[in-house]
């Protein structure tokens, strides 16, 4: 009854969407398929890269009769891609304490001044 009631209550939230959430809806529950996975992956897309894109990308998908959150978010991806806009996630190394053992040593700024032949030269 719990898993029903929170179905629910995620087809819900995935509705309220809009029409085009609506329509993709009904049309992934006539698929052999998990909705609720599906809906849930895709909510999670909404949280992380906001409502207008992830319905964009589901008109997309819609327009292709593609009814599947990977193929969504695939999209997702290549349409900001094609607008270079990073990633919303900041990168994070998986093992911190490997980043924090790492010495680096003091760049020689004259080399910079030897580059661009800046420094002893020009104030003589």
């Amino acid at each position: 009854m719990r898993q029903r009631t929170r179905a629910h209550q995620l087809e819900n939230s995935f509705d309220a969407l809009g029409e085009v959430a609506r329509q993709f809806h009904l049309k992934l529950q006539t698929r052999p398929v998990k909705t609720t996975h599906h809906l849930r992956r895709l909510l999670s897309l909404v949280h992380l890269y906001g409502r207008p894109e992830v319905l964009a990308a589901i008109a997309r998908a819609h327009q292709y009769e593609t009814y599947d959150a990977a193929y969504v978010e695939s999209i997702l991806l290549q349409e900001r891609r094609r607008r270079e806009i990073p990633s919303p996630t900041p990168l994070r190394p998986k093992r911190q304490e490997l980043i924090d053992e790492i010495d680096v040593e003091d760049p020689d700024l004259a080399s910079y001044d030897r580059l661009f032949g800046t420094g002893e030269a020009e104030e003589e």
